[in-house]
């Protein structure tokens, strides 16, 4: 059974028990920090030239985590000193072995192609999922997106901005407009009440 894990999955687990213990959720940052001793003190971190020929197919996953339940299975067994019929344990196991797989698998995002199977033919590397590369790529993905969208919020800013300054220039030409011919009006009124004096200057 293989059992190491990389060194990438490592500082991902060492950096949530981190976070847990500032954020204050003991229960798991303690338990972070017991499997990553655990993993440590038993030498079961992949090296950079491990990693580099690691091979770990769907039906070994499948089969370590088996053994895994299997084991934990004996453990509460050994601990009430009994032991059911073997076929019983069996289907226990083997239904146990499904939920975990599919539950996990529930929680990962993207294609559910493991990193470590073998190259298959005519697969695009881009259609496996993975761990730090990927999720880096999908990030700058996502930055990239958001730059064009603020860039486009951007200039539909600009273009109301110059809507508006089109519609304050209209508005000030307007005002214009109606005070010239307000005073108009008034030039118009002074010219009939020189004229009334002149009528009645003429009239004495």
């Amino acid at each position: 059974m293989k059992n190491k894990i990389s060194k990438n999955l490592l500082l991902r687990l060492n950096a949530q028990a981190e976070e847990a213990e500032v954020y204050g959720d003991v229960k798991t940052a303690v338990g972070l920090t017991g499997l990553i001793l655990k993993f440590a003190e038993e030498n079961r971190i992949r090296d950079e030239e491990e990693e580099k020929e690691y091979v770990y197919t769907n039906e070994e996953l499948a089969e370590s985590v088996r053994t895994l339940i299997y084991e934990a299975v004996l453990r509460v067994f050994d601990y009430y000193d009994s032991l059911p019929d073997a076929r019983i344990i069996e289907n226990l196991v083997d239904d146990l072995t499904n939920i975990v797989c599919s539950s996990s698998e529930n929680l990962v995002d993207g294609v559910h192609v493991g990193k470590y199977e073998p190259d298959v033919l005519g697969e695009k590397e881009e259609d496996r999922i993975v761990n730090e590369e990927d999720f880096m790529w999908k990030v700058e993905l996502e930055d990239e997106e958001k730059e064009e969208d603020e860039t486009e919020e951007d200039e539909d800013e600009e273009i109301e901005d110059e809507d508006e300054i089109e519609e304050d220039e209209e508005t000030e030409e307007d005002v214009e407009e109606v005070e010239f011919e307000g005073n108009d009006e008034d030039d118009e009124d002074d010219e009939d009440d020189d004229e009334d004096d002149e009528d009645d200057e003429n009239k004495h």
